[in-house]
């Protein structure tokens, strides 16, 4: 049995059982559920879950556990609908984001995405419009950002953490009390990419091609970590004399779409292909190692909906055939002939002509990175004797965090 959302543009169904689940009747205050029945002294769980006419005694009460005739069309179709994140917001409100943008190098318009660093950190629209461009194009370059890691510290702020209680930088960034901020990872909290070793702090990695005048290819950063960062935020502190080592974007869900519709097949083999990724470093003492898809689908939306992209050539060391098919030569020389096809017209995809954004960065300029949508790169650099270092500041925030403040940002 199943409530029709049949609006013109979505005509997914959502199964009733499913929307029995939200019914807020089941839910305290909190929003922790009240249907669970659990002995009082020792926390085991007792049998099946109460019944709506056991949740309530009174009339009032009771109306509201019928609550799932009264999920309203526009609820109906909020949760239907295709998002880069997946949410159920509760009390019947509805999560109502602005479209995604897909762009390419030739169509991103820079301007559209660009706010001033002293507005977006003391004005609350602006810091709203900085996470509506970084939901709607995964990008947000923010000028006149002061070089320094204190400050790219507190930039971190606006992205993670509670939305209703505002830290001031000074009382947030005690690490052992503060509830947003950088993620702490084997960099560290804030870090510098430079060239320059006396710049790079002893104590984290460096281990890394980003530490390097090298190019690099377009890429999402961390594919090591089992739930990679949701943002990189990094400023130009000290760009190279002659301009070279221009910075590189890619907008993954624009090309993940454009794969799916030129070879559904190869798509259909990065979303359900594991690949594992690994990062070592013997001089600091890491190994990382994660695994997961190219192309990653939300499993619990309505629709097929593409919600992250893991990419990095580097670190990529290699996929396993199905369980089934091991021991089949045939058909694991199968498996492999189509995994190297799709990764070629991946490729394809991401090489085309007018398909990256590249632009170079000015001291001051931070751009920010949704990691799990854009990709990003770099064009090599030349150094002169005499210059100290390109350098860059930056950090890494949550996943979770952000998708945590979109949510809030977007229900009504």
């Amino acid at each position: 049995m199943s409530i029709d959302a049949n609006r013109a543009e979505n005509k997914a169904s959502v199964p009733l059982q499913y929307l029995n689940e939200l019914n807020p009747s089941y839910y305290d205050n909190n929003y922790q559920r009240t249907d669970v029945r659990i002995d009082e002294l020792t926390g085991d769980k007792l049998g099946k879950k109460l019944l709506p006419n056991e949740l309530h005694s009174n009339s009032e009460s009771s109306a509201e556990s019928s609550a799932a005739a009264a999920f309203t069309q526009e609820y109906i179709d909020a949760i239907s609908k295709s998002h880069p994140i997946s949410t159920t917001p509760p009390d019947l409100k509805t999560f109502k984001p602005p479209p995604i943008t897909h762009w390419t190098g030739d169509t991103l318009d820079l301007d559209e995405i660009t706010l001033d660093y002293e507005k977006v950190t003391t004005n609350e629209s602006d810091a709203s419009e900085a996470l509506s461009n970084l939901y709607t194009h995964g990008l947000c370059l923010i000028k006149n950002t002061p070089s320094s890691e204190s400050s790219i510290y507190d930039l971190s702020l606006l992205f993670t953490g509670p939305s209703k209680i505002p830290l001031s930088p000074s009382s947030s960034r005690d690490v052992y009390t503060s509830n947003s901020g950088p993620l702490r990872t084997l960099f560290g909290s804030t870090w510098s990419t430079t060239t320059n070793p006396t710049l790079q702090g002893s104590q984290t990695s460096h281990s890394d091609s980003a530490y390097t005048q090298s190019s690099l290819p377009l890429h999402t950063d961390s594919t090591y970590f089992s739930t990679p960062p949701g943002l990189q935020i990094f400023c130009m502190k000290t760009p190279a004399s002659d301009k070279s080592g221009k910075s590189t974007y890619l907008d993954g869900f624009s090309a993940t779409s454009l794969l799916k519709k030129k070879y559904p097949d190869s798509y259909d083999i990065l979303k359900s292909t594991i690949f594992k990724y690994r990062y070592i470093d013997n001089e600091t003492g890491w190994h990382l190692e994660a695994e997961g898809t190219i192309i990653c689908v939300d499993g619990t939306s309505l629709e097929e909906n593409v919600k992250s992209i893991r990419h990095n050539d580097l670190d990529r060391v290699g996929c396993l055939p199905p369980r089934g098919i091991r021991g089949d030569e045939v058909k694991v020389e199968e498996f492999y002939r189509k995994v190297e096809e799709a990764l070629e017209r991946w490729d394809e995809v991401i090489n085309e002509e007018g398909r990256k954004v590249v632009v170079g960065l000015e001291e001051g300029d931070c751009m920010v990175v949704y990691n799990r949508r854009c990709m990003h790169g770099r064009e090599a650099f030349n150094l002169k004797q005499e210059e100290e270092g390109r350098s860059i500041v930056g950090c890494y925030t949550g996943a979770d965090e952000l998708e945590s403040r979109w949510r809030c940002l977007f229900t009504t």
